[in-house]
């Protein structure tokens, strides 16, 4: 019938527009996404080819990646298809909602002291070696964050596989632009030359949307990477990098710069010697 007809046409154009619009914000998620922390689409366009995208734009942990273009669409952000746990392992409890804080916590811990972080996740365990005493701001709020248990049963979000083979994690939202609800400034900047300092394996930084924009979302290196020498250096893997190789073998989901499987932070516990 012509009436029926008309309106199965009109439907697949709409459907079709629809699905032209979720690609444009999904690649428009994903280009604004830094791995390391982002910042504006300006400073990824300059950068993207140095670092991966450490798009000055995944901490984007911490801008707003798109929330005004998903309104402009008219149409809600189309839901994560499921994937499977890696390495097999039993997905955790659900997060509870993100956390937010009024401001950076007081100064609580020893910078004379040694601090380290045990890191569990799908894949295993790895133990990071905080650096105290160059980065006291950054072990401080990541030690406050740990005692709310901020990061337990988060999704690790973004995986470089390439020449910068990294991991980011620490955004409970797993959308690259979640954070504590406070920033702090940088600290132990590596010093690198001509733009560029090759971050070497088990690195532990932080990722950022430009300078002193700290927030919660951190990147581990598994494998020596350049990046620009504007990421807060906090620590180091002393244990577990067989587990940074079973992570990094996870790889990529087609398209995108997101784990194949899903990655996840089952506890986050800091400890003091």
């Amino acid at each position: 019938m012509p009436g029926s007809n008309r309106q199965r046409d009109l439907a697949k154009r709409r459907a079709e527009r629809q699905s032209v619009r979720r690609r444009e914000a999904a690649e428009r998620r994903r280009k604004q996404r830094l791995i390391i922390g982002g910042s504006g689409l300006g400073v990824l366009a300059l950068l993207l080819a140095v670092f991966f995208a450490i798009n000055r734009g995944d901490d984007k942990p911490a801008e707003p990646v798109d929330a005004a273009a998903q309104t402009a669409s008219e149409e809600p952000a189309p839901s994560q298809e499921a994937k499977p746990v890696a390495c097999g392992a039993t997905a955790p409890p659900a997060a509870a909602a993100p956390q937010k804080f009024d401001a950076a916590p007081p100064m609580t811990i020893d910078p004379a002291k040694k601090y380290s972080a045990t890191v569990k996740t799908s894949c295993g365990e790895f133990v990071i070696d905080f650096l105290a005493d160059k980065a006291p701001t950054t072990v401080n709020s990541f030690n406050f964050l740990a005692s709310k248990k901020y990061f337990d049963g988060t999704r690790c979000h973004r995986i470089l596989t390439g020449a910068d083979s990294v991991l980011q994690c620490g955004d409970p939202t797993a959308t690259g632009s979640g954070d504590p609800g406070y920033k702090f400034n940088d600290e132990n900047l590596p010093a690198g030359e001509g733009g560029t300092y090759v971050y070497p394996p088990g690195t532990v930084a932080m990722a950022n949307s430009g300078p002193n924009t700290n927030g919660s979302q951190f990147f581990v290196v598994i494998k020596d990477s350049p990046f620009p020498p504007a990421y807060t250096v906090f620590g180091k893997v002393t244990r577990g990098l067989d587990v940074l190789d079973k992570l990094l073998a996870v790889g990529q989901a087609a398209g995108t710069d997101e784990p194949a499987q899903e990655i996840f932070i089952e506890s986050y516990t800091v400890s003091a010697t």
